[in-house]
């Protein structure tokens, strides 16, 4: 009998030991936001191309989803419009914005145009957030939080490092 309960537990512990492995490993495919940083930003999204379930995969899912149209414009225009914050420094102090990839297919569009905005944030961006800014399905512009959180992580990131005191 005895031997019968100590099988059982053992059975039960390592059950729960694989369900706990299967969980953590879950977890992590989730909440990649450790990939998330201007550099890998800059490098792997394509504007005009890259998708929201592409997003995704590249940086797990985002902290929040705006569909608000009047609340997207108006976050899209505040972080485009100051000329004293990251966005700007970025296009004045480095190539990050001349060499985002992008494929132009004629279309123009405006912040009036977009359908859905990703919010991201991350200890490794530097930042506090990333807005992602989608027409339907395809990502079309994406902007950064001006606030700058980790100055160490900034002064390991291409391009933060370059616009940091």
């Amino acid at each position: 009998m005895n031997k019968r309960k100590l099988m059982a537990t053992v059975f039960i512990i390592g059950l729960i030991i694989v369900m706990l492995t299967i969980f953590l490993i879950n977890t992590v495919k989730m909440n990649k936001t450790s990939d998330l940083t201007l550099t890998d930003i800059h490098d792997k999204v394509v504007l005009g191309k890259t998708s929201r379930q592409d997003i995704k995969k590249l940086f797990g899912n985002p902290k929040s989803i705006e569909q608000n149209v009047d609340n997207i414009r108006k976050t899209y225009e505040k972080w485009t419009q100051d000329e004293t914050g990251i966005n700007f420094s970025l296009s004045d102090g480095t190539d990050y914005w001349e060499s985002i990839k992008y494929i132009d297919d004629g279309a123009s569009f405006s912040e009036d145009d977009f359908t859905i905005c990703y919010q991201y944030q991350a200890d490794s961006l530097g930042v506090k957030a990333v807005y992602f800014f989608f027409i339907d399905n395809r990502l079309e512009a994406f902007v950064f939080d001006d606030t700058l959180t980790h100055k160490s992580v900034a002064k390991k990131d291409k391009y933060l490092r370059q616009i940091i005191d």
